[in-house]
């Protein structure tokens, strides 16, 4: 009887923990999004186990959708682009930890296509958000659309206040445009929209304004930036700024 309950456990699938964890949610909720381009989480690294919590207690879901096109690589904000993005997202989830033990945050990176790095998680955890924000990788045309699509799937059913923090240093030029998503963007989430680079010339501005949430003052929120610390600094007011549109 014994020999056959070891035979029995030793059968049973083995379960991802940590960053392993995260990976495996995102391929089996959205197998139809590839990874190209990005690199897988390191799973050398110590495991980290996620704590049970009530998704239906949340005040507040925050989705990080962050370009991971190959433009991000350019050194302009020191030591790249998608470094100084990365910064600022660990800056913006140490923030809104600070403020919401009950939120949580999501870390999605685009390029050609699109990946769950971070499916929501609780804001305390944060290695396991340090750890996939880490992750990303830079490589590939811009796919807007992918990006903004996964994010709406991951508030899908989400009550509590739902925002979109959307950074890209560039133009959507592969895949259908983002602009018929632009309704339920706004009917489900507060969306913040973050251009970066040399110049506003690099970025579809006018875009990245279409995508935005409109602000109670009628402004748009959208905002192009050209430099590392304003782009933390940008990241850090949203954290304790964004309200429902």
């Amino acid at each position: 009887m014994f020999s056959r309950s070891v035979h029995l456990l030793r059968s049973l699938p083995r379960v991802p923990f940590g960053s392993q964890l995260a990976a495996a949610i995102s391929q089996t909720l959205y197998p139809f999004f590839q990874t190209e381009g990005v690199d897988s989480f390191d799973d050398r690294q110590d495991p980290v186990q996620l704590q049970s919590w009530d998704s239906q207690q949340s005040a507040r879901n925050a989705v990080l959708v962050l370009d991971g096109s190959g433009s991000m690589r350019s050194r302009d904000f020191p030591p790249s682009r998608l470094s100084a993005a990365q910064e600022a997202s660990l800056e913006y989830a140490r923030r809104v930890a600070a403020a919401d033990p009950h939120a949580n945050i999501a870390i999605v990176g685009f390029a050609r296509s699109a990946r769950v790095y971070a499916p929501l998680t609780p804001a305390q955890q944060v290695q396991v958000i340090d750890q996939a924000v880490r992750s990303l990788r830079a490589g590939g045309p811009t796919n807007m659309t992918a990006g903004l699509s996964i994010a709406l799937q991951l508030l899908n059913g989400r009550s509590g206040h739902n925002e979109i923090l959307f950074l890209s240093d560039g133009d959507h030029n592969v895949g259908p445009s983002p602009e018929p998503l632009c309704r339920e963007l706004h009917a489900r989430a507060t969306v913040e929209c973050i251009g970066i680079g040399g110049s506003p010339a690099e970025v579809n501005e006018e875009l990245l304004r279409t995508l935005a949430s409109t602000a109670p003052d009628g402004s748009k929120r959208y905002r192009w930036i050209g430099h590392k610390d304003q782009l933390i600094t940008q990241f850090r007011q949203a954290a304790g700024r964004l309200t429902r549109s």
